[in-house]
């Protein structure tokens, strides 16, 4: 402490002196789109959202590619050297030198998230966008005009998506029809399942499951559920920090629920972090920065969610899920709103209160039992085709199987 302020330390990423700064970053886009010559079409690079870990249809992909593809060279872009890749991957860093000349050179491109407003494809290059959730809530045009966008900042916005894109993903045909509408999209759609939900399906389901709760401590009787709420636009400090809505007394729940019960509080990737549970007791854990979202959901025996897209994911398992709404008409009202209507895809209780969520936990499973034909319909609907085979397609549709010369450096 120093009058009465806080002395801290920020590490950034350990770019070189002249990758720094936004002179220098200027630059090397400059290199980039001047960059003349073909791309390499045994070069594929992965990215998902900002490169702190591998995860997502990404990195089923890459396991798909490495088993299948063994003549494509498989990099990946990270935040810093501490980000972890799979078995296989080449990490580049975000915004150095070498990672410019990656994206220059590739020729594919597969991220769940848009590239900077600056990138646009070279002749050759082809991209991926395997999106990072269910289509379920307002996006594309129904999002920039509700957020008063002007036509000219909505053209820039479809140049950065929809125009970038070769193939996207969605989960089933029915779902097509609003990446048409919501971002005048043209192209190509395979819509035959996610592939990050192949593990939620697959034999190696139950040793994840074990694994998972053995790496944070919980013991073999206890009751976990996983609390994730999604964040909110209204409360948003920027376009990528919010802080987590406060509807669960968490601490308070605990305390209620006893000892046989952990909480697992997963925040969304744009929730301010800092916040902790309880001190990081086994019956009270913040997993926000836990790298992978599909071993918390193998390793809970009941969800409480919002409107994250996270159910249509947690529906896999057949485990009960909570639905804590209490600002259900305000968010579908005017904070974000959906494409389609929310309690028809919510399959369990839609919950005003903590107290009523804690009730509900007390009885599981007796409690979800009035909810197992909606949840029967819920899957036969929206998660038709996440049968464990989703990668092993998309591999198909968008690298085929024809095993590819290297091309001369």
């Amino acid at each position: 402490m120093f009058a009465g302020r806080q002395v801290g330390v920020r590490l950034l990423p350990p770019l070189q002196d002249d990758e720094r700064g936004a002179y220098h970053q200027q630059q090397l886009r400059e290199r980039f789109a001047a960059r003349p010559g073909p791309v390499r079409p045994d070069l594929v690079y992965f990215q998902s959202y900002v490169g702190a870990w591998a995860t997502d249809s990404q990195l089923a992909l890459h396991q798909q590619l490495r088993a299948t593809r063994p003549d494509l060279r498989l990099v990946w872009g990270v935040y810093d050297w501490s980000s972890w890749v799979p078995e296989g991957a080449e990490p580049v860093l975000l915004r150095s030198r070498e990672w410019y000349d990656v994206m220059g050179t590739a020729g594919f491109l597969c991220n769940n998230i848009e590239f900077d407003r600056w990138f646009h494809k070279r002749p050759g290059q082809r991209f991926l966008q395997t999106f990072h959730g269910y289509p379920s809530k307002a996006m594309g045009l129904g999002l920039w005009r509700a957020k008063n966008h002007t036509s000219r900042h909505i053209e820039l916005d479809l140049d950065r998506t929809s125009r970038q894109w070769d193939l996207i993903l969605t989960p089933t045909p029915e779902m097509d029809r609003y990446y048409r509408e919501e971002y005048r999209y043209e192209g190509r759609i395979h819509s035959r399942g996610y592939p990050r939900n192949d593990v939620l399906v697959g034999p190696e389901a139950e040793a994840l499951r074990e694994s998972t709760r053995g790496r944070l401590g919980i013991g073999a009787k206890q009751t976990v559920v996983l609390y994730a709420p999604t964040w909110r636009d209204d409360l948003a400090t920027n376009w990528r920090s919010s802080p987590m809505v406060e509807h669960l007394d968490l601490a308070g729940a605990s305390r209620s629920l006893g000892p046989h019960f952990v909480i697992l509080v997963r925040g969304h990737r744009f929730h301010s972090r800092g916040a902790e549970c309880n001190g990081g007791t086994a019956r009270l854990l913040d997993v926000t920065d836990y790298p992978e979202i599909n071993h918390l959901i193998l390793a809970s025996d009941a969800a409480i969610l919002d409107y994250s897209s996270l159910r249509f994911d947690f529906a896999l398992t057949g485990r009960p899920m909570i639905f804590l709404v209490p600002d259900l008409e305000s968010y579908s009202g005017g904070v974000r709103g959906f494409l389609y209507d929310f309690k028809g895809s919510a399959p369990g209780p839609l919950l005003r209160t903590a107290d009523q969520v804690v009730a509900h936990l007390r009885n599981l499973p007796d409690a979800h039992l009035p909810y197992a034909d909606a949840y029967d319909r819920f899957n036969a609907r929206f998660n038709a085709w996440m049968d464990g085979g989703s990668a092993a397609r998309v591999a198909e549709a968008f690298w085929g199987t024809e095993v590819l010369e290297p091309a001369e450096s």
